[in-house]
């Protein structure tokens, strides 16, 4: 599939397209210029580290790119990198 064919499905239902083309999608649903709950987002880190932990490639994104993929981003390496939030 090309990239140009990939986005004009996108827009019909991105979590599809990407289950259709055999990814295995871990959905965490923000809304924008909202953080998930603690247990949800703790949840989700610890699904991409098991998926990491196997080899699987990931990959990390949001619809607008305005701060939900950096706040996952952050939170995965605080936890494996043991960052800390500041």
């Amino acid at each position: 599939m090309s990239f140009a064919q990939g986005i004009e499905k996108a827009s019909v239902d991105l979590l599809s397209l990407y289950k259709e083309e055999g990814f295995e999608v871990t959905h965490l649903p923000i809304t924008d210029f909202s953080v998930p709950s603690k247990d949800a987002l703790t949840d989700t880190v610890s699904k991409v580290i098991e998926h990491t932990q196997r080899g699987d490639n990931i990959v990390i994104h949001c619809s607008a790119v305005v701060g939900r993929t950096g706040l996952f981003a952050a939170c995965l390496a605080r936890r494996v990198l043991g960052l800390s939030g500041e």
